[in-house]
């Protein structure tokens, strides 16, 4: 049995099998000492392949399974460090995981009542799920069946920001991104937390609190890991879905000063799923072939995704300096009042970074994007605007890719520039500025040397 230096810690002995396996691996005398001297040994290659040798996973689990209620959160907390530093990288320790049923006994753990509450127990917890996810296809499945779907409403609960170190990251970019099941989840999310609403007519316009809160770790992750992930046709198809039915907000939307998360659900689902296009975009527009129809760019593009960001963003009233020198005569909408107003601050920009990224070395979005008469219209995105930051840069770098190489759109700006209709001086910021021939008296665009 345990030694009494064991007593603050453990509540309830645990077989002398296993202590003694532990003690005699670790040259100990006492569980506590056992496990921390074992997660020195674990942090190298050798420390754990050794250990995998010596069966001390399974051991491990078989004190979890049988003493989870009577543990102390540090021996608990031990335990899950020893696991996770096990599974790191370790294949045989990652099956061995999943053969002593290593899946059910973590995640039934760290959704106990008296554990989840403790950020720091379920963090750890989630790590020791993610060094698993990274043997494979097989891991991640155990480990999908296992917390899906209830797991993920409890972690949901959790206040995110919690997880510092992104572990939960890692394990829902392995599930919803490299496995593609993010439209599976995200579905089971539905309606979540309206399920007492007796209105039910409108159900099909709503989403739940738990599917902003997957949108919005997914699109960090997007963020964050861009040129890493490779998104499917599948999920790329799937979140451009969620962002058009999400842009039925915008008939009753009013201005918010407000970037995300808004607080307002639809215009959340509407923001972070724009932001997930744009990222998507940003990393297939590097990696892409023009020619290739299953680019995933390629294959949003056939779904009219410029079609309908023109139309969004024709549809949104001009930034303010554009506003205040717009001619009326020149306001194609018929006025104001049928423009509308931007649900959340930063919207603009959004929706004119993913159009810079859709058109760069694309010629056939350059063309199309001339063909729906878009030219100006992100001509006018190239300013400063105190309800889009960055709108100036990102209207710039799409201008930029919608100009590079193209003749017939140059000859478009610079006749606009001619009629006075496209006066803007950011135009010089890409490196170009307006001749006339003074022969034909025609005007083109030119490189400054």
């Amino acid at each position: 049995m345990g030694s009494s230096d064991d007593a603050p810690f453990l509540k309830n002995p645990i077989s002398e099998e296993t202590l003694n396996l532990l003690f005699d691996v670790s040259n100990s005398n006492s569980l506590q000492n056992s496990l921390e001297i074992l997660i020195q040994t674990s942090k190298s290659n050798s420390g754990r392949s050794n250990l995998a040798s010596k069966a001390i996973l399974p051991a491990i689990l078989t004190i979890l399974q049988s003493q989870t209620s009577l543990l102390d959160h540090h021996i608990l907390s031990l335990c899950f460090k020893l696991l996770r530093n096990l599974c790191a990288g370790e294949i045989i320790n990652q099956n061995l995981f999943l053969k002593f049923h290593g899946v059910v006994i973590v995640v039934s753990t760290i959704l106990r009542s008296e554990v989840v509450s403790h950020v720091m127990l379920v963090r750890w917890g989630l790590q020791v799920l993610a060094n698993v996810s990274l043997a494979g296809k097989q891991h991640q499945k155990a480990i999908w069946e296992e917390l899906f779907p209830l797991g993920f409403f409890l972690l949901e609960n959790l206040e995110p920001k919690s997880f510092g170190d992104d572990w939960i990251k890692l394990l829902l970019s392995r599930i919803c991104l490299e496995e593609s099941q993010l439209p599976v989840l995200f579905s089971k999310l539905q309606f979540r937390d309206i399920l007492d609403c007796e209105d039910t007519k409108s159900r099909d316009d709503q989403f739940s609190s738990e599917q902003v809160f997957l949108l919005q770790i997914v699109s960090e992750i997007l963020n964050e890991r861009i040129g890493d992930v490779t998104i499917s046709k599948d999920v790329a198809l799937f979140v451009y879905g969620i962002f058009k039915k999400s842009t039925g907000v915008l008939e009753q939307a009013v201005k918010s000063k407000s970037g995300l998360p808004s607080g307002i659900t639809a215009v959340d689902v509407l923001g972070y799923s724009l932001n997930m296009l744009r990222d998507i975009c940003a990393h297939d527009s590097r990696q892409g072939n023009e020619e290739d129809a299953n680019d995933v760019v390629n294959v949003l593009l056939s779904y009219g995704l410029i079609e309908l960001l023109l139309t969004l963003l024709g549809d949104l009233e001009p930034p303010a300096i554009i506003r205040k020198g717009i001619k009326q005569s020149d306001n194609q909408d018929g006025g104001s009042c049928s423009s509308k107003p931007c649900p959340y601050k930063g919207f603009r920009r959004d929706i004119v970074a993913l159009i810079g990224n859709c058109v760069y070395r694309r010629k056939h979005v350059q063309d199309e994007i001339r063909s729906r008469s878009g030219i100006l219209l992100l001509l006018q995105q190239c300013v400063t605007d105190e309800d889009d930051p960055y709108l100036r840069e990102w209207g710039i770098w799409s201008v930029r890719n919608i100009l590079e190489g193209n003749e017939e759109n140059q000859k478009v700006v610079a006749e606009l520039q001619l009629q006075g209709s496209a006066d803007v001086p950011e135009i010089s910021a890409l490196g170009l500025r307006v001749d006339i021939d003074p022969k034909t008296r025609r005007a083109k665009l030119v490189n400054v040397p």
